[in-house]
């Protein structure tokens, strides 16, 4: 009814000047053409975009209604442009959904996966030659390139970059200059937001969805209708889990702060200091990634393999981070510098340098901070972008599915589109060889994130139960149990639930 509704202006221009044929013709060809999904995801750029001109001002004009994709763009410049806008809300909603559909399942729930399949895929699915066999590996290349640059030498492509140029809309920039070629990606009229417009919309709407999401958690395990039940410390579990990745962050930073500052000095005359700070970033980062994966299964494993009411700890997890950084980044960070020294010293342990300065005394510290929520960002990015990725992978080995794709975007058959750029034998070669560097990394990947779903499935029976050798512990009750019969409803039900109709008085109505 909704689509229906959308499409009411079009069929009617079209039935009036061109008729009936006409009509029924053109509605099909937006259908099959996915506009619907283009228009939710239209919608929700608008909405974020208006939610932040209110909260950090720069209000400017919004060309995506109107744009209209020629030529192809890469994954990553995609996933950076929109992941803030659309993508990591309609990642989170996408949790919410497929936990309800798991628990309370109804037709009705179709359409909230129509509209979250448009949160966060539409950039994609609406990107020309987005399916192209060999693109789409060279993109993954430059996906995992723009992951790793920037921590050894300033690149203006870089994730680095777009999460300190995010970061900055809280924080605001310093006024101090240095003539460094980074300093062109600080907005020189970006203002610091101010506490009166963030408190609402960055802290006390997500502080009240974590509350939300606490109560569903806590409920889901509270156990209702099991007789003879053994307690269980949901909050507990829950505290542990939230911080056991922070906590582990915490203690690799400081690991690999002691090794840059001791060995930056002595390895910086040497020819290998190029590539240091990019690997002790790149060692980092996965220890986040690896950390973040094992909180997953540890999450699973402590909710007794039960799938859903991980969801539901899953869920509360992410959104009480997301309020604890948030509110660090709001109420404590000080203001960014416009060059990214800080991020590279931090790296590779140069911090007595001319540029640097006097900040070096306090910088660190914040620095420390600073990267302890990058590395859960960096996590969250990693894993997404995979997900993304992974989820598109079976359209790529579909036949001929670059032409279909085109024809369905642009309306033109087969005959019609615009063939590839011609390439020299020497470039053929090297594309084919990126390609099959990375297609290994790509299933390499996908496998690991298969195993970490399929294997728990069938091996969940075969371990050990830990619940009685807990017990007696300030541990006791962390390990939620599972496969119990939770129906309190009928002759189950409560005492203090009215399960029959009482005796009501008896009125006679009397006639004059």
């Amino acid at each position: 009814i909704v689509f229906f509704i959308a499409f009411i202006p079009l069929i009617v221009q079209e039935l009036t000047e061109r008729g009936l044929w006409k009509a029924t013709t053109r509605f099909f060809h937006h259908l099959i053409s996915l506009s619907p999904f283009f228009e939710v995801f239209v919608c929700q750029i608008y909405a974020t975009s208006l939610i932040q001109d209110v909260t950090f001002g720069g209000a400017k004009y919004i060309s995506t209604g109107r744009g209209f994709a020629v030529s192809r763009i890469q994954f990553f410049y995609l996933y950076s442009k929109f992941s803030s806008q659309s993508i990591y809300s309609g990642s989170k909603l996408f949790l919410m959904l497929l936990f309800a559909t798991m628990t309370i399942w109804q037709p009705a729930l179709l359409w909230f996966w129509i509209t979250l399949i448009s949160m966060c895929l539409a950039p994609f699915i609406f990107n020309p030659h987005q399916f192209s066999f060999y693109d789409y590996f060279i993109d993954y290349r430059d996906f995992i390139h723009w992951l790793s640059r920037g921590n050894s030498k300033w690149h203006a492509n870089s994730w680095i970059g777009t999460v300190r140029q995010a970061r900055a809309r809280y924080t605001g920039y310093k006024k101090k200059i240095i003539g460094h070629e980074s300093e062109k990606m600080a907005a020189g009229d970006q203002r610091k937001s101010t506490f009166n417009d963030t408190y609402l919309t960055e802290l006390i709407i997500p502080f009240f969805i974590s509350v939300f999401l606490f109560f569903a958690y806590t409920f889901i395990n509270a156990q209702n209708g099991v007789k003879m039940v053994r307690p269980t410390n949901s909050v507990l579990r829950l505290i542990i889990l939230t911080l056991f990745p922070i906590v582990v962050n915490m203690v690799t930073l400081l690991v690999i702060f002691a090794i840059s500052f001791v060995l930056g000095p002595i390895l910086r005359n040497m020819c290998c200091i190029k590539k240091t700070p990019s690997t002790l970033a790149a060692l980092a980062h996965m220890v986040s990634v690896f950390v973040h994966l094992i909180t997953f299964e540890l999450i699973w494993f402590l909710e007794g393999w039960n799938f859903s009411r991980s969801l539901a700890c899953i869920l509360c997890i992410i959104n009480i981070q997301n309020f604890i950084f948030k509110a660090v980044v709001i109420l404590v960070l000080s203001r960014e510098l416009k060059h990214d020294k800080i991020n590279r010293s931090w790296w590779s342990g140069s911090w007595f340098q001319k540029a640097v300065g006097w900040t070096f005394i306090t910088q660190p510290l914040r620095e420390y901070i600073v990267k302890i929520i990058e590395m859960t960002l960096f996590a969250v990015d990693f894993i997404l972008g995979h997900c993304l990725l992974f989820v598109q992978t079976i359209f790529v080995f579909i036949p001929y599915i670059d032409r279909w794709h085109t024809m369905t975007l642009f309306w033109l058959s087969p005959k019609k589109q615009i063939r590839g750029r011609v390439l020299t034998k020497a470039q053929r070669r090297r594309r084919t060889f990126i390609v099959m560097r990375y297609f290994v990394l790509y299933f390499l990947i996908l496998a690991l994130f298969l195993a970490l779903l399929i294997v728990p499935v069938f091996t969940a029976g075969f371990l050990p139960k830990l619940d009685d050798k807990l017990a007696g512990t300030p541990l006791e009750g962390l390990i939620q149990p599972n496969g119990q019969d939770n129906d309190d409803t009928g002759t189950r039900a409560p005492s203090t639930i009215v399960t029959t109709t009482g005796v009501h008085p008896l009125i006679k109505t009397v006639i004059w």
